[in-house]
């Protein structure tokens, strides 16, 4: 069974709900900003940099007027300068090409990077890293094919990585969005030095195309919306990137809107709740704080046999199942430590570090199990990028 993207309207808000084999796996909520003038995650403008605090080796850049973003100096290689003042690597008043990297979340600014890249079905442009790549996700001989056949497109100036969806996809289409992004490359490179501050140079997808774009094509069966102007703005992007348009579907609404009968409303709370219960009778508590999330195992109503160590073995099995699907539903990110249910075993530790890591792969955010803490809990890191979902709703969407 393949997977399901629903794309709907709720008033002032869009929601994009991905089903995997009938599961909720991602849910999104953005406002509808169809004039699209806030800045958003992947956008590049010529920024200005207002403070420098070298205690922290960061620096604040504003992309435009009373609108300053975190600019950590530790990834600072060759920054595309519009405006160069000082002989210091970076001095305050200087001009240059960021790109949102991270929405601003909670009390914490934007972030942003001088290490910019253009993302497309098939593969993404790096600047600043112009290295070669291939997904991890690819099969070894076919990864080893790809990168001999991207040795063609090396160079000085950028670097490519080739996605998940270029294992299957026709060579000719990859070679052509790779042709695409040099050119919007190429663009921006001719135009950046001759825009004023604050221009954005690029404006990346919105995020239900963005939704669309990282979908493993394989997998995706369909894509079903119900405003008239998401079809058509979803129909060009197909026809444009030359994708298959038979998966596009038209909801035609007759008693429930598409959001009514996907209960999104229902299920947006549920994936707020601090208890997920599982289908074992044990549950999971999700929290969280200013530096990390925390998920806490329990046994809950699960008492089914008498080997107390075979039943932590199945709670913690299916937590671990659930854990994933919860940090990528919640769109989490940061620092997860999850505490697993008598978890001293060091072979079923190990075990258990496997199967959460299988579970986590299927994301296409980067999700790293990293270790085992002394006092049994399990630590993982997930890329930041947009704000989880609570913050969504607490602060408001997108």
């Amino acid at each position: 069974m393949g997977n399901k993207l629903i794309i709907t309207q709720n008033g002032a808000q869009l929601c994009s709900a991905l089903f995997v084999e009938e599961e909720l796996t991602e849910l999104h909520l953005t406002e509808v900003d169809l004039k699209r003038n806030k800045a958003a995650v992947g956008d590049i403008y010529v920024g200005r940099v207002k403070k420098i605090q070298r205690n922290l080796d960061a620096a604040f850049i504003e992309i435009a007027p009373h609108t300053e973003c975190y600019y950590s100096m530790k990834q600072y290689k060759t920054p595309f300068f519009t405006k160069k003042i000082g002989k210091k690597p970076l001095c305050e008043g200087e001009e240059l090409l960021v790109q949102v990297s991270r929405e601003a979340s909670g009390v914490k600014a934007p972030s942003v990077t001088t290490g910019f890249n253009l993302a497309g079905k098939y593969a993404v442009l790096t600047y600043e890293n112009t290295t070669l790549g291939v997904s991890g996700k690819i099969e070894l001989e076919k990864k080893q094919e790809l990168k001999e056949w991207l040795q063609k497109f090396r160079n000085s100036s950028y670097g490519l990585i080739l996605r998940t969806n270029a294992g299957t996809a026709d060579r000719t289409l990859v070679e052509e969005e790779i042709r695409q992004l040099i050119g919007i490359y190429k663009r921006i490179e001719k135009t950046a030095t001759h825009r004023p501050c604050f221009s954005r140079i690029y404006q990346e997808e919105p995020e239900y195309i963005r939704q669309i774009r990282n979908q493993n094509l394989e997998k995706l069966e369909e894509i079903i919306v119900e405003e008239d102007w998401l079809y058509e703005e979803i129909l060009q992007y197909l026809k444009t990137g030359n994708q298959d348009v038979s998966c596009l579907r038209k909801y035609r609404k007759e008693t429930l809107s598409l959001h009514k009968l996907y209960n999104l409303d229902q299920e947006i709370q549920k994936a707020t709740q601090e208890k997920v219960w599982l289908k074992n009778g044990g549950y999971l508590v999700i929290q969280h704080t200013e530096a990390l999330h925390v998920i806490d195992v329990n046994s809950g109503k699960y008492i089914k046999g008498k080997d107390a160590q075979k039943t932590y073995r199945k709670i913690n099995e299916e937590a671990a199942k659930e854990a994933a699907r919860q940090i990528r539903l919640r769109n989490l990110s940061g620092i997860i430590l999850i505490d697993f249910i008598n978890f001293s075993d060091k072979e079923e530790q190990q075990d258990l570090l496997s199967l959460l890591e299988r579970f986590v792969k299927k994301d296409p955010i980067p999700t790293n199990v990293i270790d085992i803490t002394k006092l049994h809990l399990v630590e993982l890191t997930r890329k930041k990028v947009q704000r989880p979902l609570y913050e969504c709703i607490q602060f408001g969407v997108c």
